[in-house]
C-alpha cells in the first residue's frame, strides 16, 4: 500500500514533476476535482511555492 503522503524528498520531488495544474484549474472548486496533495509539504517547509513555480516554467506551463 502506498502512503498518500510520502515523507522521502526523491517521492516528494517526483510529485512536483508530475503535477499537472491544468486538471486543477479547471476542477478545483469541485467536491472532486483534482488536488496537487503538496499542500502538507508546502505548510512544514519542506518545499516552498516558488520551487513548484520555477519547476512548471521548465516544463513550459505559461502562468497565465
Amino acid at each position: 500500500m502506498s502512503q498518500p503522503f510520502p515523507t522521502d524528498f526523491k517521492s516528494i520531488l517526483q510529485a512536483i514533476e508530475e503535477y499537472d495544474p491544468l486538471p486543477y484549474a479547471r476542477t478545483r472548486n469541485f467536491i472532486d476535482g483534482r488536488v496537487s496533495r503538496l499542500s502538507p509539504y508546502i505548510s512544514r517547509g519542506v518545499i516552498s511555492t516558488r520551487q513548484i513555480y520555477h519547476s512548471l516554467m521548465e516544463r513550459g506551463y505559461d502562468p497565465k
